[in-house]
């Protein structure tokens, strides 16, 4: 969760400030560039019981990292281009990211909390959303103030979300075949 929001909220920063300075776009233009952002993240949500469903949770958690890194590949690409276009569907790979891994690594927050400390577990998944988004304002920012380059704090970001797709797939894979034993364990007491 972590990840997912230090480079959702980071990446959007930086690339807001790069359609609007260097690009010279006005906010609404800067603002309409993520709406593919929200629609991947939207329609992929949607998507995500059924992913889970057949590869479950570090796969479909793993997927979605790999789909912000990939975002984040495709946006510092795009700036060097001095492409808006190719910005835009950056975004919509960011956004697809979010939405494909967001909801299950919610449901493993509250999950892993009993039902007394649902409140508590909610709250750890909020602070956990603001404080990444936070993070990844202040630290690709920084790598903008320091680099004064638009393109170099998506790598960092791509960086941090892959790095947290290889660990998310190999310590949720056991997960997964807990899971697949236990409904084939209930299906034969059928």
């Amino acid at each position: 969760m972590f990840a997912l929001f230090f480079g959702a909220f980071g990446s959007q920063f930086v690339l807001t400030q790069w359609i609007q300075i260097p690009q010279h776009r006005r906010a609404l233009e800067a603002g309409l560039s993520f709406v593919p952002n929200a629609f991947a993240s939207m329609v992929l949500a949607f998507a995500n019981p059924r992913l889970v469903g057949r590869y479950g949770h570090g796969t479909v958690v793993a997927a979605g990292l790999s789909l912000l890194a990939l975002g984040g590949i495709t946006g510092a690409l795009a700036v060097v281009a001095g492409n808006l276009f190719a910005v835009a569907a950056s975004g919509f790979l960011i956004g697809g990211g979010v939405g494909t891994a967001a909801a299950s690594c919610v449901e493993l927050i509250m999950s892993s909390a009993s039902p007394e400390r649902a409140g508590s577990a909610a709250g750890v998944n909020e602070t956990l959303v603001e404080a990444a988004g936070a993070a990844g304002i202040a630290v690709l920012g920084s790598v903008l103030a320091a680099t004064g380059s638009y393109a170099w704090p998506l790598p960092v970001m791509a960086v941090v979300g892959l790095g947290t797709a290889i660990g998310a797939r190999h310590s949720l894979r056991r997960d997964h075949h807990r899971t697949l034993s236990i409904s084939h364990h209930d299906v034969a007491a059928k």
